[in-house]
């Protein structure tokens, strides 16, 4: 049985990127019998999956929150519209 803390979440996250050329996200974990490691990401370790990102300098799978405010939205529309001469469907 593994014991559990913020530098081996750390650690193993490491050995992941190793061994798949990057850091597995949750359904990937999951596939590879690794949720033990999701679950100790979410009780040791603060900010989760996006901090740990940030923490080994990896490319964010997903936008952070609160980037699609409002404006973003219409603005990103209007520049499909624009490139494609109507809203995709």
């Amino acid at each position: 049985m593994r014991i559990w803390d913020k530098n081996k979440v750390y650690e193993e996250a490491i050995n992941l990127v190793k061994k798949y050329g990057e850091l597995p996200g949750r359904p990937k974990l999951k596939i590879i019998s690794r949720l033990d490691f999701v679950m100790a990401l979410r009780r040791h370790y603060p900010g989760q999956m996006t901090q740990l990102r940030k923490d080994l300098n990896l490319k964010a799978k997903c936008k952070p929150a609160n980037y699609w405010t409002k404006q973003r939205v219409i603005d990103k529309t209007k520049e499909i519209i624009s490139s494609e001469g109507k809203m995709p469907t």
